[in-house]
């Protein structure tokens, strides 16, 4: 229901074939799983859509990589994490305890395992779409859960969000610098500032909190004092999890913009080349933003181009 009393309709219902939703043990709503199909015979794989914090399943991003896999011969599955999306129901009616990065990396996996009992879509080749703070969480889901990094060919990681903004660092470091306790920031991290985001002609509001953006393993790199030091604790981290060896075969690619201005970007970049994946890519793309309000055609066709050499590589 919203706030008027009246019956909520998921707005993503209206571009995907079909909508599935999966409940916690406590019986609320966790994930809600889009299908879009192509018809018998004609699909070649499967590409997997992650929004980000205050996104959707139809936002720009994700509406963009949509079209351009349905194009590309690709079955779909947007995974809508219910507690962070704009679309699955009025942000007001949710809890704030649910707004957290542990909570959606869960219902991340709880949309793939729901996906893979799916007998309609080909499960032959499968890409991982993720987009801004799903980022995180998939980077989190690569170390801690097996089936994320043998249930995916390969990964792209579209405008992603990894670390504190330079903005938010730098409150961060003010409210530490005056209260060395950290109790004045964790006040701040907890506290919302409402935004608002259109969606096909459709205003929502949701609040936005600092605290779903830290993270124990990318907070640590991002607050060690070098880069030597970074290195090594990415390649301690692969090390103790094997991973260099269990996804040495899969592609990543990294879709950046160059009006994006919420994210550390040499920070982001130095991530990239540190990072121990051999088939890796980093395209930067003129114009484009976080939410990809600008630079919307030169994004297109980047992402026409990374699926259309995808299929190509599936074909031969």
């Amino acid at each position: 229901m919203d706030s008027e009393g009246t019956a909520f309709i998921n707005p993503a219902n209206g571009y995907y074939h079909e909508m599935h939703t999966m409940h916690d043990k406590q019986k609320r709503p966790i994930t809600n799983n889009f299908y879009l199909y192509q018809n018998e015979g004609q699909s070649i794989g499967t590409a997997y859509l992650i929004h980000g914090y205050g996104g959707s399943p139809i936002d720009p991003t994700m509406k963009n990589f949509a079209d351009a896999a349905n194009r590309n011969h690709f079955d779909v599955v947007a995974i809508e994490s219910h507690d962070l999306s704009i679309s699955s129901e009025p942000f007001q009616s949710k809890a704030r305890n649910l707004i957290n990065i542990n909570r959606y990396r869960r219902s991340i996996i709880r949309g793939l395992n729901e996906s893979l009992k799916n007998p309609r879509l080909n499960h032959s080749y499968r890409i991982c779409v993720t987009h801004s703070l799903s980022s995180l969480a998939i980077m989190e889901n690569i170390l801690r859960s097996e089936m994320t990094r043998t249930k995916f060919n390969d990964f792209v990681f579209a405008i992603p969000y990894l670390f504190l903004s330079p903005k938010v660092s730098q409150k961060k470091a003010e409210f530490l610098s005056r209260d060395p306790s950290g109790r004045t920031w964790e006040r701040f991290r907890n506290m919302p500032k409402i935004n608002e985001f259109k969606l096909d002609g459709q205003t929502y509001t949701f609040p936005l909190y600092a605290s779903p953006f830290e993270n124990q393993f990318l907070s640590q790199f991002q607050n060690l004092s070098d880069r030597d030091s970074r290195a090594a604790q990415i390649t301690q981290i692969f090390s103790a999890y094997k991973l260099s060896d269990r996804i040495k075969d899969k592609g990543a690619f990294f879709i950046y913009g160059t009006e994006d201005n919420t994210v550390d970007s040499a920070l982001h970049d130095e991530f990239y080349e540190i990072l121990p994946i051999v088939k890796k890519s980093k395209i930067m793309v003129d114009g484009l933003d976080h939410i990809c309000a600008q630079g919307a055609e030169q994004f297109c066709k980047v992402i026409d181009y990374i699926f259309k050499n995808i299929a190509e590589a599936i074909k031969t």
